[in-house]
């Protein structure tokens, strides 16, 4: 089946599971219920005859908008229908809903559908009754988790649509879901089917309708929310309470045909099971309240009635089919007997019956029934003892005698192909189980689904089926003869249902039906009476060897019923299975060929049947090893291939050729060797594969040539990889570094600090660090370095590997310490130095030495001081600071922490400190020296004025001496004085 029209099936089941309607009387007139509408509604409607409702845009199938169809769905149909019936001309508005919420909130819209009733909402709304109810389902991809309800969700990432009701319930009810908001519904769906998102939970007919029109094929519905799901009504603008009494006595008036068509417009669209009626079918069905049937007893699984009366089994469940697609209702009348004959019931009693033959009935009347093509197909099979061997042919069952049920048309048949057997008639098939089992008869052939019901229902453990005939046990309906339009439909609707349709019923009652039923009082008396007789005879001999032959009775009927419910479940596991199963014989031809085998190989199961497997599915250039291998394996039993699980390539029906994974076991039936397999498309995973191998040869590159120093551990501290710039850093190969760990390399100094985080991180508390550290290399030397670690950890949250990166900062350490030196050396000359040194910027001190502090009085984070004499002299310092850029050895006066006047030596230079403007000044006190100044000019200006009259008498002594050796030279005398130059 094209994958298209399995998901557009797929929807049809689920959305037909829905509740259209709520069940309203129906008082048909004329094939519609009447509306009683009062004169105030008509005269409402005359005033009112053009009114908006607003849909949603987009969707599907309840409603959505495209530019080339315009509005269209389950929705708009519902409301083109309403109009008709109303006489109303109702204009269809596409939009987001919270957009169409809020116009009809604030009347500029009318009406609006997809609404579901909230007391929130009843403020600015009439709701009508609800028209539709789907259920809210959870969607997740196929190759992930299931989610089976809202635990499941917590801590995921789910999409939903912007402004819907689920945000709010998952925010209030589940905070711990990651709420993603999307446009839409077709968005979010993609948003998980990318991985964007993990899940999505949203109304199931819109997400399986979707899923099919996008084919969104990794997607599936997983569970339900516990929350109701999408219960749909009109909402109707707050003034307008008519309109909403209006419209619900016209949703009232909708028949169940009606419903149905509008339904099945929708859900049977582009698949098989949209049925396209003439015109003249349409009004038959319309015009028909129901359809009388003649259920069956004591018939299943085929059909029967349960003590409530309820009609069940695998016929019933086809009725109930063909009367959703049909839109009309199938009333079952007195049942009747299995074995009854259609002549009981003419045509005036019954419109359809059972039929299981091939010929054409008669009525009393002596008119034919009209049979309609077979709905049903079970192949007849061979039942007889377990110690029996398969029966391949028929022919094998010579000189035996064997048991075929009355008035089934499969019995003629096989009677009439099989003349050479000796065939004894039974009345039904608890007869002809009993006699197999009992030795009356060597055989039974009845059709599979009543052969493998009752041996379970009726615990005829002893037997099994053993073989399949090419005859098969066909079911029709024989219609009344006046009604051979009802053939014709019936037909339509036969052709409509798919082979997956007829499985998904079998499956129903063969598999499930069967291990609900269990044993019956037949079986404990057939089973347990005579050994509990037995029992008491012997108890009086051997209490003990009685339990124990009790128990080994218990555990052969165990046995025996698990054999029998593995047998039925293989077919219906190996259809299950995802991935392709195949069996073939000793010359490779198709025996077994389920569902996947068919989407991957393209070739149906009934084509594939009897094909040589190799020829369809093995490549060319292969082709021939393949059939030396399987001449080996005919003859021995035996292959290279059996027992492990193998990598080669496939071929499809197209041509193409892609990879498989491909598992096969052989085993032998009657000295014939079979072999089952399992195939896996593995064109993924190895797309996947690939990039993770060029992902891993990037990876590589980067690792490898990485300019700083990269290395993976494990949780023991062990050295897996390092790149060659680690191995340089640490001057260790990578093979010495293995029979270490880094805590052996590790400075005693700084290991505790790394072990601590180190077992954080074990401890699943943090999951990345960094810190600097020092290692000791290989020639003793200090390597300095940052780390950053970060660990994988599996899916038990333990740490599986560890990841670091080493940055060599030993230059920068060097740096550092003797930046630190320096500091310490200029913080020593600052603290010893007589001159006071301060920074400050925007009037906050930053930084004093302790002369500063001792000078002034003021400390780091200080305001700067006023500490001017003359405050007109700061101005004007600033201003030669910005005109000179500096102020050098400029004397001024400046107060003291004890305010005194004193005079200071200033250096000013502009600095910049943390991004801002400052001043660095030095400040010498030259107080003491002025004054020591002072003192010695003073000095020396007595010793000048001293000097000045010391040097005048000299002068004037000399002068006297001149004088004197003059007058003694007039006086004829020597000179007295001698005058040294």
């Amino acid at each position: 089946m094209p994958l298209r029209i399995f998901f557009s099936w797929l929807f049809l089941v689920t959305v037909c599971q829905a509740e259209v309607l709520p069940a309203y009387m129906q008082n048909s007139v004329d094939g519609l219920q009447a509306l009683e509408l009062t004169l105030k509604e008509k005269s409402w409607i005359e005033a009112h005859p053009n009114i908006t409702v607003a849909i949603m845009s987009a969707w599907p199938p309840l409603n959505s908008s495209d530019d080339k169809e315009g509005a269209k769905g389950i929705g708009v149909d519902y409301m083109n229908l309403l109009g008709r019936r109303l006489g109303i001309d109702f204009k269809i508005i596409p939009g987001p809903f919270a957009d169409n919420l809020k116009a009809v909130q604030e009347k500029r819209i009318d009406a609006l559908m997809d609404v579901t009733p909230k007391p929130e909402r009843e403020v600015f709304l009439n709701f009508t009754q609800p028209y539709i109810e789907v259920p809210h389902v959870i969607v997740g991809r196929s190759d992930g988790p299931f989610h089976y309800s809202e635990e499941d969700l917590r801590g995921k990432t789910l999409a939903l649509e912007l402004g819907f009701g689920n945000v709010k319930y998952f925010a209030e009810k589940y905070p711990d879901v990651k709420v993603v908001e999307y446009p839409d519904t077709t968005a979010c769906l993609k948003a998980v089917s990318s991985g964007e998102a993990q899940t999505y939970a949203g109304n199931r007919a819109v997400i399986t309708y979707i899923m099919a029109m996008e084919l969104l094929t990794n997607l599936q519905v997983q569970g339900e929310l516990s929350k109701k799901g999408s219960i749909l009504a009109i909402g109707v603008r707050k003034d307008w309470p008519e309109m909403a009494s209006i419209l619900d006595k016209a949703l009232v008036s909708i028949t169940e045909t009606e419903k149905f068509q509008i339904i099945g417009k929708w859900v049977g669209q582009e698949t098989d099971e949209r049925i396209e009626l003439t015109q003249d079918e349409s009004e038959w069905i319309a015009s028909q309240s129901s359809i009388r049937y003649m259920g069956k007893t004591e018939w299943l699984p085929f059909e029967s009635f349960e003590k409530n009366g309820q009609y069940t089994g695998i016929v019933a469940d086809h009725i109930k089919l063909i009367e959703k697609r049909l839109g009309i209702s199938f009333k079952t009348i007195s049942p009747m007997q299995h074995n009854d004959s259609t002549e009981k019931y003419p045509a005036e009693e019954v419109d359809i019956i059972l039929s299981d033959t091939k010929d054409i009935k008669e009525t009393k009347a002596g008119k034919k029934f009209k049979v309609t093509k077979p709905y049903l197909s079970n192949p007849v099979v061979v039942v007889m003892k377990k110690t029996e061997r398969f029966i391949t042919d028929l022919n094998q069952l010579q000189d035996n005698k064997v048991a075929v049920i009355q008035n089934f048309s499969y019995s003629r048949e096989i009677r009439k192909a099989f003349p050479n057997l000796s065939f004894i008639v039974v009345d039904n098939i608890l007869a002809g189980l009993k006699g197999v089992s009992s030795g009356e008869f060597n055989a039974l052939l009845c059709p599979l689904a009543l052969g493998t019901y009752k041996i379970s229902e009726l615990g005829y453990y002893d037997l099994q089926i053993v073989g399949k005939t090419d005859i098969d046990m066909t079911l029709s309906f024989a219609v009344r003869p006046d009604w051979e339009v009802l053939e014709q439909i019936l037909n339509k609707v036969i052709d409509s249902i798919s082979k997956q349709d007829h499985q998904e019923i079998m499956n129903h009652y063969v598999k499930e039906q069967v291990i609900r039923t269990g044993l019956d009082f037949r079986t404990v008396l057939k089973w347990i009476l005579p050994f509990v007789s037995l029992l008491i005879l012997i108890i009086i001999l051997s209490i003990f060897y009685n339990r124990r032959l009790h128990k080994e009775v218990l555990e052969r009927k165990r046995a025996q019923l698990k054999t029998l419910a593995n047998e039925r479940k293989i077919n219906a596991m190996g259809q299950a299975m995802a991935d392709a199963l195949v069996m073939i014989d000793g010359l490779g031809k198709v025996f077994f060929w389920n569902q996947a085998a068919e989407h991957l190989f393209g070739y149906t199961s009934q084509e594939a049947m009897g094909m040589d497997f190799h020829q369809i599915a093995v490549p060319n250039e292969e082709r021939e090893k393949a059939w030396a291998g399987l001449r080996h394996f005919a003859a021995t039993g035996q292959g290279v291939v059996f027992g492990s699980t193998i990598q080669t390539t496939a071929l499809n029906r197209s041509g193409l050729t892609f990879p498989v994974e491909v598992s096969l076991s052989p085993f032998q039936v009657e000295n014939e060797w079979f072999a089952v397999g399992s195939v896996r498309d593995i064109s993924d995973r190895k797309r996947a594969e690939e990039a993770i191998r060029e992902s891993e040869k990037r990876f590589r590159g980067y690792f490898e040539h990485s300019q700083i120093g990269m290395a993976v551990t494990h949780p023991q501290k062990g050295w897996i990889e390092a790149n060659g710039r680690l191995q340089d850093m640490l001057g260790y190969t990578i093979e010495e570094l293995r029979h270490t760990t880094w805590a052996d390399l590790t400075h005693p100094e700084d290991l505790q600090a790394d072990v601590n985080f180190f077992e954080q991180m074990l401890a699943d508390e943090i999951d990345v660090y960094s810190m600097d550290k020092r290692f000791i290399r290989k020639d003793g030397e200090i390597l300095y370095t940052n780390i950053s670690i970060s660990c994988l950890r599996d899916e038990n949250r333990a740490v599986s590997l560890v990841l670091a990166s080493f940055l060599d900062i030993t230059d920068r350490k060097q740096a550092e310490q003797e930046i630190k030196s320096s500091n310490a050396q200029l913080k020593s000359i600052l603290d010893m130095c007589p001159v006071g040194v301060a920074f400050s910027t925007k009037g906050i001190i930053h930084f004093v030495n302790p002369r500063f502090r001792d000078m002034f009085g003021v400390k780091v984070g200080d305001p700067s001081p006023d500490l001017y004499v003359n405050p007109e002299e700061r101005n004007q310092i600033v201003a030669k600071i910005q005109s000179e850029g500096k102020v050098e050895n400029y004397e001024i006066q400046m107060y003291n922490s004890s305010r005194e006047v004193r005079d200071i030596l200033i250096t000013y230079l502009p600095i910049k400190y943390e991004g801002e403007d400052g001043i660095l000044g030095w400040l010498l006190d030259i107080t003491e020296r002025k004054k020591n100044e002072k003192q010695m000019e003073e000095q020396v200006e007595d010793l000048k004025q001293f000097s000045r009259l010391t040097i005048n008498r000299e002068e004037r002594m000399i002068e006297l001496k001149e004088e004197i050796n003059s007058l003694m030279g007039q006086l004829g005398k020597g000179k007295k004085y001698k005058i040294v130059e």
